[in-house]
């Protein structure tokens, strides 16, 4: 396909008028997103930087942002905070190697004090954890069944991600940090928002039919997003059984429709690799 020679990213290390910008330099990347409240984690190689830029990125910057995609559709793939920075040397390459966790600040530090009377309901617990974050909002909440009562009279006193974990154990949600935004997800529910996967919208490859699903290839596409709906289209033949050719595979057909459950991003831009792999479990 043409648009494989149409690529196109921009990588912004710190934030305000000292950011350093890059979109020229060769970068590769490896980007993780699920549905775990453990935030969303990106490896992030740039060769040949200079001495002054490696000096900022290791010293002083605390964040990244990542785009990607093709040339007049570039998308968000990555917001985060930067968790370590290291440098080696490959052949006559320097290369600055950035690991990132989307949220990764607030996740690790904020913390929680609240005491549960008589009369909260689910939403008010869950925006008192979520208010003692100091970034993160709730951008999308979907399918919560609220009906259940595992509040009253209980203080809550712990960090809020591991408050943001009991709670969706009480009330089987997923939470997850995506760009710097929550998502809270009923685990039986999904986002209400399907992308068809076919040859021609991308798809590389046969998907690999799994014990729970199928993962299928495809493009990079940063719209994907776990909690959302792929619905594979026009599989063909070639269908592969992954792991299960020594079991009793219940499928051998990967056409339908899966709830995205983990999303790997990768790509370098002096190489082939620019696409998107989602594991799915079948709706």
């Amino acid at each position: 396909m043409t648009i494989q020679f149409n690529r196109v990213y921009e990588l912004q290390i710190g934030g305000g008028n000292s950011a350093l910008v890059i979109n020229e330099l060769r970068v590769s990347f490896e980007i993780t997103k699920d549905l775990l409240g453990y935030p969303n984690l990106a490896k992030i190689e740039i060769y040949n930087l200079s001495r002054a830029s490696k000096a900022l990125i290791e010293n002083e910057f605390t964040s990244v942002i990542m785009n990607a995609g093709y040339k007049g559709n570039s998308k968000l793939l990555f917001k985060g905070d930067i968790k370590n920075v290291t440098h080696e040397v490959r052949g006559p390459d320097s290369i600055t190697i950035i690991f990132a966790g989307d949220g990764n600040r607030d996740y690790k530090e904020s913390f929680v004090s609240i005491t549960i009377g008589k009369g909260a309901s689910f939403d008010d617990v869950l925006n008192a954890i979520v208010a003692s974050f100091s970034d993160l909002k709730v951008e999308i909440q979907e399918g919560i069944n609220k009906v259940k009562d595992h509040l009253q009279g209980k203080t809550i006193s712990a960090k809020s991600s591991d408050a943001m974990d009991q709670l969706a154990e009480d009330y089987n949600f997923d939470w997850s940090i995506q760009d710097g935004a929550i998502n809270i997800i009923d685990r039986n529910s999904v986002v209400n928002r399907e992308f068809v996967i076919t040859p021609e919208t991308g798809m590389l490859n046969s998907p690999v039919i799994t014990e729970i699903g199928a993962d299928v290839t495809l493009l990079l596409n940063p719209e994907l997003l776990p909690g959302r709906v792929i619905n594979i289209q026009s599989a063909g033949a070639n269908v592969q059984l992954g792991n299960l050719f020594f079991r009793d595979a219940r499928r051998t057909v990967a056409e339908g429709k899966y709830k995205i459950i983990k999303i790997v991003h990768s790509g370098d831009t002096h190489e082939n690799n620019w696409q998107t792999t989602a594991t799915g479990k079948i709706v």
